[in-house]
């Protein structure tokens, strides 16, 4: 009988020893990928800007911007919309907006959208996130791809 016992305290120690190498682990594992991210700048620049979602509203001297995804906008840049290709009007680096917040740029509107040329009908722009690529330094935002942008039809 005292073979018993002490063999099921072994068995009892074992078990312990082998949940606590599981729970090491799991949480070595976690660390591991957050300090990654941490360290590289988090995903992928167009990864993040695959995930912006942004409303756009506009008045004649006011771009509203609301940051309705979960990643920091860390400036704008605003295009004209052409028949054959958009042409950057202006830059917004300062405008730096919040998931779950807005912003309100004050900017003549009519100087990003000039008179249309002779057949050209358009006014529409094209607003495009900026995001960081050095998580260290925000000087380094960069845009993201004219395809992550959201137009504006002034028409409307």
């Amino acid at each position: 009988m005292l073979y018993k016992k002490g063999m099921s305290a072994v068995v009892e120690g074992v078990l312990i020893l082998l949940i606590v190498v599981g729970v090491a682990s799991v949480v070595f594992l976690f660390s591991k990928t957050a300090l990654q991210n941490m360290t590289s700048g988090g995903p992928t620049l167009m990864g993040d800007c695959q995930n912006i979602k942004m409303k756009i509203s506009a008045t004649d001297d006011k771009l509203n911007i609301n940051n309705v995804g979960n990643i920091i906008i860390y400036g704008i840049a605003v295009q004209k919309i052409t028949d054959d290709s958009g042409m950057e009007l202006k830059r917004f680096p300062s405008a730096k907006v919040y998931p779950a917040q807005g912003i309100s740029i004050t900017y003549d509107l009519r100087n990003l959208i000039p008179a249309p040329a002779s057949g050209e009908q358009t006014s529409k722009i094209k607003v495009i996130p900026m995001i960081l690529k050095n998580p260290d330094n925000e000087e380094s935002a960069t845009e993201c791809d004219v395809q992550y942008g959201v137009e504006y039809d002034f028409t409307n």
